[in-house]
């Protein structure tokens, strides 16, 4: 998504640690893909100060008139779906959708169409078998 090297200030010694934390002001379900939406919106309009070594103190300083934007590469997609009776698939599930589901997956693919990540929490084994299934199926669609 990111190429670390541009987060390195100075090699060995100095790189950039970004953090992002997620507030939820209503939790209607499907977090992962509001959540993965937001931090892609922050992390595209996130700048960082160019920094430069005072050779006098040898300590870093800002160029606060330099700001430098994260190239971000990639932009995942997260799709969450939930299967309700072994047999019905639910895609961006609601809270009350989740709670009724026998499992609920989120699939993270790239822009490429490469897969980045698959959770399944609290999954049967029959939830297995359908959704392996459904991403064959999806995979061959162009």
């Amino acid at each position: 998504m990111i190429d670390l090297e541009e987060l390195c200030i100075l090699e060995g010694q100095l790189v950039w640690c970004l953090y992002a934390d997620m507030v939820c002001l209503n939790y209607d379900g499907n977090i992962t893909d509001a959540s993965m939406i937001a931090f892609l919106g922050a992390i595209r309009n996130t700048r960082l100060y160019e920094i430069t070594i005072n050779e006098e103190t040898n300590t870093p300083e800002p160029a606060e008139k330099n700001e430098i934007a994260l190239n971000v590469k990639e932009q995942p997609v997260a799709s969450t779906f939930a299967v309700i009776d072994n047999s019905v698939i639910i895609s961006d599930p609601t809270d009350d959708e989740e709670s009724l589901a026998t499992g609920v997956m989120t699939i993270v693919v790239t822009s490429q169409g490469k897969l980045c990540s698959v959770h399944k929490p609290g999954y049967t084994l029959t939830f297995v078998f359908i959704t392996n299934s459904k991403l064959v199926y999806y995979r061959r669609i162009p």
